[in-house]
Formats: structure tokens, sequence, C-alpha cells
């Protein structure tokens, strides 16, 4: 029998593991049937989703940090994870351009079609090397973004600016002094 609202929060409320526990195992089954359905996530993703979720929904109801719901729980724990999901989707976005950006600085853009590995890798280099001799703040943001993988809210904290639109638009303005210190490089760089 499946368990109830109340009885899951009266369980919560007297430290009742092993009807938490029913419950988990209970909806996890209907959650990975439910996201492979809705969002195509594979066995681990949809249970790595759900644990997490799982976690933020036991600790608001150990809180008493829920909001007024009309819905039920399970209604409730399945909208948690759906915006992890969207999260994950999001983030997976953001990764993906910034690596197209990456390649754009190194790749095609800049680089003759009879080049060999040994000119590419060469001319990899230089791009690597007018990134690591940019000014400051420039140098850090886009390494900080790119290759440590730190959202622009984290870099606009660390580095003290407003929110991360501002971010946004100084990450702009680094990359395209970038892009022109690498374009200017190349012009210079001779082909023997």
């Amino acid at each position: 029998m499946a368990i109830s609202d109340q009885e899951l929060l009266e369980a919560v409320k007297t430290g009742n593991i092993k009807v938490v526990e029913r419950y988990y195992l209970d909806v996890h089954g209907e959650f990975i049937h439910w996201s492979y359905k809705q969002f195509a996530l594979d066995r681990e993703q949809a249970l790595d989703t759900f644990q997490e979720a799982f976690v933020i929904f036991y600790e608001k109801l150990c809180r008493g940090n829920m909001p007024d719901i009309k819905s039920s729980l399970k209604t409730y724990l399945f909208a948690i994870a759906k915006n992890l999901i969207y999260r994950r989707f999001q983030k997976t976005r953001i990764q993906q351009r910034n690596e197209q950006q990456i390649a754009y600085l190194t790749e095609e853009h800049f680089l003759p079609s009879f080049l060999e590995d040994e000119e590419q890798a060469q001319i990899k280099q230089i791009a690597l090397e007018a990134a690591q001799t940019m000014k400051e703040p420039c140098r850090s943001i886009l390494k900080w973004f790119y290759f440590d993988r730190l959202s622009l809210a984290d870099i606009a904290q660390k580095l003290g600016y407003k929110n991360d639109n501002v971010m946004k638009n100084k990450k702009a303005r680094c990359l395209q002094k970038l892009r022109k210190t690498v374009e200017k490089r190349l012009k210079n760089y001779s082909i023997d």
C-alpha cells in the first residue's frame, strides 16, 4: 500500500526513517519511468537526479521549509527533479557553447586548411599563450569560465561585480580582445 502524504509528513516529524525509505522506494521507480518518457534520461541519470531531488525534498520536509503547495508531495518532489533536469540541460548547452567558442579560437577560422598537425599544434599554442598574456581581470575571467567551468554568477561574486549580466558583458569583451590578439599573432606567424 502506498504511503500517503500525511503518513510521510508524520514519519518525518517523528524520525521514522523506515517509512521515508519505503516512500523513496515506492516513488523512485515511477520517477525513472517518468523521466525517461519526459526527458529521455537513461537509468543512471534518472537515479542521480532522483536522489539529488529527494535529498532536497527531505531536507525541506525536515526543516518545515515547504511552500504552500496545492498538489501532492510526490508532484512537488517531481517538480524539484524537473528543475534539476532543466538546470543540467542548460549547463550542458552552456558547456557546448563554451567548447565551440574555444574551438573557434584554435581551428579553421584562423587556420589555413593546408596546415599539417604540427603547425596546427603550434597555432593552438599561440592561442593559449595569447590567453595567458592577457591582462587581469580578463585572463582570470576566461580561465575560470572556460577551463575551471565556473558560472558567470560565481565569477561576478569573486570579482565583486554586481551581477552575472555585467559579468557576461565583461567576458564578451575579454573574448573579443583575445580573438583580436590571436588573429594579430597569426598574421605575424610565418609558415616555413
